[in-house]
């Protein structure tokens, strides 16, 4: 089985950079109308799931490991990659060569060779947390989302969130300034507490703050489940985020 792909050069640009703020390294799962990538850190504290286009993992797919600098050097280099005026990229892999083979126009631009995924970090599974209480605030705009990260970075390194009636409330305890708490507009039907690491927050802010819709769901000392999505691009799909961020808890420390 080999595949080809074709995806606005601006859209896997997006979702190699989102890729990079986890990994170095990423495995793909790919289908003829769509691919999906997953990763876990090499603590196991943040996991990734990035669906483009259609992907059914029930059917036939390949498997293989890439590169994430290699690929975003690449595009940077070679395609146009803004959003009014990007290039579409064909994506060619060889099952035989196990190459990936990337081709804007009629120029080829790259050869990658697949990473050995045995050698890589096992294809992580998606969590079931449906026994953890998990609540949910849907509804939160992206920017004010990020833009509240990126804030409360600069006072602590660990947020709790607050999910209840009144929204999402982040709040990072700041020993000069003491708590220091945005509040975020959503709809949220109960309530839950939970702390992160803005080590592994702080990173992705950029990432989703032009998403189309977010979620973020949590529960008490539950992990954090974060879901938006990106619009596609010159009516080419668009991709799907689902982030998941283990919880610090007093016996962390």
């Amino acid at each position: 089985m080999d595949w080809t792909y074709e995806i606005p050069g601006k859209t896997l640009l997006d979702v190699a950079n989102l890729a990079g703020t986890v990994v170095e390294d990423v495995v793909l799962q790919v289908q003829k109308d769509g691919m999906l990538l997953t990763a876990v850190d090499a603590s196991h504290v943040a996991m990734f799931a990035i669906t483009i286009g259609e992907f059914d993992d029930t059917k036939e797919k390949l498997k293989f490991g890439v590169e994430i600098r290699r690929l975003v050097d690449i595009i940077n280099g070679h395609t146009k990659a803004t959003k009014s005026q990007t290039d579409l990229v064909q994506l060619e892999y060889d099952e035989t060569t196990s190459k990936l083979k990337v081709r804007a126009g009629d120029t080829v631009m790259e050869q990658l060779p697949s990473l050995d995924i045995t050698t890589m970090l096992a294809t992580p599974k998606i969590p079931d947390l449906s026994k953890m209480g998990m609540v949910e605030a849907d509804g939160i705009c992206p920017k004010k989302f990020a833009a509240a990260l990126k804030k409360q970075a600069r006072f602590g390194y660990l947020a709790t969130f607050v999910l209840n009636e009144g929204g999402l409330d982040i709040t990072t305890d700041s020993e000069v300034t003491g708590l220091i708490t945005p509040r975020l507009d959503a709809t949220v039907k109960d309530e839950a507490t939970s702390q992160f690491s803005l080590t592994y927050l702080k990173p992705f802010s950029d990432r989703v703050k032009n998403a189309a819709k977010l979620t973020v769901e949590t529960g008490n000392n539950a992990p954090l489940v974060a879901k938006w999505q990106h619009d596609g691009i010159n009516d080419n799909p668009g991709f799907e985020v689902t982030y998941f961020l283990a919880p610090r808890v007093e016996s962390d420390y």
